[in-house]
């Protein structure tokens, strides 16, 4: 029994450019030397935002969890 998706973004492919564009994101940001994201990543780990946001997405029906 197949379940229709209410997700905006249901393409396999596009999840993953997406999801790979996010993590590129972060761990480039971690890496910056600016104060800002120096103080940010102190408070705020980097896995975690790995996790959190691609978390968000699925949640809010953006991107299909399956």
């Amino acid at each position: 029994m197949t379940q229709i998706s209410d997700a905006l973004i249901t393409n396999d492919a596009i999840v993953l450019g997406i999801l790979m564009s996010i993590l590129a994101l972060i761990f480039y940001t971690s890496n910056l030397t600016g104060n800002f994201w120096k103080r940010f990543y102190q408070f705020v780990p980097t896995v975690l935002l790995c996790y959190f946001i691609p978390a968000l997405l699925n949640t809010f029906n953006i991107i299909s969890g399956s």
